[in-house]
């Protein structure tokens, strides 16, 4: 146990045993049943790039993994990127969907939080530190469209975050299901699927995302 818990501090950044790069992203976007984007890139007004933002489920010893684009069944098109948490004899991986659309003029980056006590009742934003005001205004009225309010607060969200530059906006979601994790003692692996319910929530989230940016584009 000793020697153990001795490689396992001495290699923090390394991948964890049993760790299966792009197997989880894979599964997350079959439950999304999304198609895989065989440029590997994703470029455009709908291309998704995974943004620094939503990174809240990394441990400190987490790591980027595997990622992929691919196009949900709406066509809109997103980024898959694995984020893995290793811990002591276990770790999980995780999964941002990422969409981005081109949106007015603005810098900055805000977590997006869910309201409610015993029910999610809506949707806010919480700016980080050095935002444009222009920024905040316009993730305010963001969050206030309904369509994208109503699709983002029955997502069972781990992590969730707007993040602007130069007019490239993305919304970057790491849903609770659609993640795996992997026990070393006892030996075993569980992935929590992403349900029906979720994906759909999801899918109509990247969607009412990039349609809301076209309109505040069109104003």
């Amino acid at each position: 146990m000793k020697a153990m818990l001795a490689r396992w501090r001495a290699a923090p950044g390394a991948p964890p045993p049993g760790y299966r790069p792009g197997a989880t992203a894979a599964r997350v976007l079959a439950d999304l049943s999304a198609t895989r984007d065989g440029a590997g890139g994703a470029n455009g007004s709908n291309g998704a790039s995974g943004a620094s933002g939503a990174n809240g489920a990394n441990g400190a010893n987490g790591a980027n993994g595997a990622n992929g684009a691919a196009r949900l069944p709406n066509g809109v098109r997103v980024s898959a990127t694995e984020q893995v948490a290793r811990q002591f004899l276990m770790h999980t991986v995780s999964v941002r969907i990422a969409v981005t659309a081109r949106g007015p003029a603005a810098h900055g980056s805000a977590r997006v939080l869910q309201t409610g006590w015993l029910r999610r009742t809506g949707v806010r934003a919480a700016p980080r530190p050095g935002c444009d005001p222009d920024f905040a205004r316009i993730v305010d009225a963001l969050l206030a469209e309904t369509a994208l309010a109503d699709a983002l607060r029955p997502v069972h969200l781990a992590d969730c975050a707007i993040d602007a530059h130069d007019g490239c906006w993305t919304l970057t979601i790491v849903p609770y299901g659609g993640s795996e994790v992997v026990n070393r003692m006892p030996s075993f692996r569980r992935y929590v699927r992403l349900t029906g319910e979720q994906a759909t929530a999801l899918s109509a989230a990247c969607t009412a995302f990039d349609r809301v940016l076209r309109g505040f584009l069109r104003r």
